[in-house]
C-alpha cells in the first residue's frame, strides 16, 4: 500500500500548483490601452485583468515596459501574461485564451495639413497605393513596421511624438488603431489637426490573453476564460471599454 500512496505523493508534486497572483505586463505608452499614470499601470487592458481576477478569486499586479520587451520579460518569468495579437514567436512559449480579450481595427489619419488626401485615401484597396506618402509610426508599432517599413516611413520614439509628428504635418498618414490616435491627439490638444480616415479598415487587431506555458499561471487560463464569458454577456466588458479616460 505505500507504493501507491508514493506514486500519488510523486504525481501530485509534478503538477505545477495553481498560482494565486497573475502578473501582469503591458506596453508602457499604449493609451488608452495600458500605460503609466501617477506611478500607477491605468488603461483598458488593467481594468479588464482587474475585474476578470476579481471574478477569479486571485489578485492581479500591472507592470508596464517599453513594447518590445514586453514577450521577453514573459518569456523570462518576469512576468506571467500579457495581451496581444498572437504571433509565432510568443506561441512558442505561452498559451492563449480561448477566445480574444477586445478587437479593434487599424485605421488612417490624416494629418489636416493634407486634408485633400482624405478623399483619395478613402478608396484605398491595396497598401502599396501608401508607397507614395510620408507615414509615421511609433518605434514599437510593429504593425506598421512590417505592413509599411519598405515605404517611407519615419519612426518616433512613442505614439504621442508620431501623433505630433502627423498633426505637425512632417508627415501625411499615420496608420493606428483610433482608439490609440484619438486618446493622444485629445491629450496633446490636437483633435483637429489630426483627421481620421472614414470608412478605412486596415485589418483587424485581436488581442487575447497569453500565459507562459512553463508557469503556474497557465493554469489560470480556464478560468478566465469563464470569467470573460461572463463580462461580456453581463455587459461588464462593454462598460470598461467605453469607460472615460
Amino acid at each position: 500500500m505505500k507504493r501507491p500512496a508514493l506514486l500519488l505523493l510523486i504525481l501530485l508534486l509534478a503538477v505545477p500548483a495553481r498560482a494565486e497572483t497573475l502578473r501582469m505586463v503591458y506596453a508602457e505608452g499604449f493609451a488608452p490601452f495600458s500605460w503609466t499614470s501617477d506611478g500607477k499601470v491605468t488603461g483598458i487592458l488593467p481594468d479588464i485583468m482587474d475585474e476578470a481576477a476579481r471574478r477569479m478569486g486571485v489578485s492581479v499586479t500591472h507592470q508596464a515596459v517599453a513594447g518590445d520587451q514586453v514577450l521577453a520579460k514573459v518569456k523570462a518569468l518576469g512576468a506571467d501574461a500579457f495581451l496581444s495579437t498572437p504571433s509565432k514567436e510568443s506561441a512558442a512559449f505561452t498559451r492563449q485564451s480561448a477566445g480574444p480579450v477586445l478587437t479593434t481595427s487599424v485605421g488612417l489619419f490624416v494629418s489636416l495639413s493634407y486634408e485633400p488626401l482624405i478623399q483619395k485615401l478613402r478608396m484605398l484597396k491595396d497598401l502599396d497605393e501608401l508607397k507614395d506618402l510620408k507615414l509615421c509610426a511609433s518605434q514599437y508599432d510593429s504593425w506598421s513596421r512590417q505592413k509599411l517599413g519598405s515605404m517611407d516611413l519615419s519612426i518616433q520614439p512613442s505614439l504621442a511624438q508620431a501623433v505630433t509628428s502627423l498633426a505637425r504635418g512632417d508627415c501625411q498618414v499615420m496608420a493606428q488603431v483610433p482608439e490609440a490616435v484619438e486618446f493622444h491627439a485629445a491629450r496633446l490638444g490636437l483633435t483637429s489637426q489630426v483627421l481620421r480616415v472614414p470608412g478605412v479598415f486596415l485589418e483587424e487587431v485581436a488581442f487575447y490573453l497569453h500565459v507562459n506555458k512553463y508557469g503556474a499561471a497557465a493554469a489560470l487560463l480556464p478560468s478566465f476564460d469563464k470569467a470573460l464569458a461572463a463580462m461580456r454577456a453581463d455587459g461588464t466588458l462593454v462598460a470598461i471599454l467605453t469607460r472615460p479616460r
